[in-house]
């Protein structure tokens, strides 16, 4: 719950919880075809045939989705910053954004 009746504050309420939706979401849609996709190909023995470890695909998978929040992170607190919001309270609204979509 935000603290506060600044601008700020009922921003937060308003918008986090479709930023933290998107953002899940956005994860799930990466991960999801980069991990199964190879499984219902034949890609996937054939990677594990070359001098790779087993887990190479989910920690690429992993990686990308990293870039992605971290990428979704600064544009949120970049935007709310435009828009003439505090930056330490758009850089925490980016961050937490992140972490919805890592988890």
């Amino acid at each position: 719950m935000p603290d506060g009746t600044g601008e700020g504050a009922y921003a937060f309420f308003e918008v986090f919880t479709y930023l933290g939706l998107v953002a899940g979401l956005m994860s799930v849609f990466l991960v999801t075809p980069h991990t199964r996709a190879d499984e219902e190909t034949v890609r996937a023995e054939l990677l594990r045939s070359a001098p790779v470890r087993r887990r190479s695909p989910v920690v690429a998978a992993a990686t990308a989705a990293l870039a992605a929040n971290v990428a979704v992170s600064v544009l949120v607190a970049v935007a709310l910053t435009a828009g003439g919001l505090d930056a330490g309270g758009s850089a925490l609204t980016g961050a937490a954004t992140a972490a919805v979509g890592l988890s």
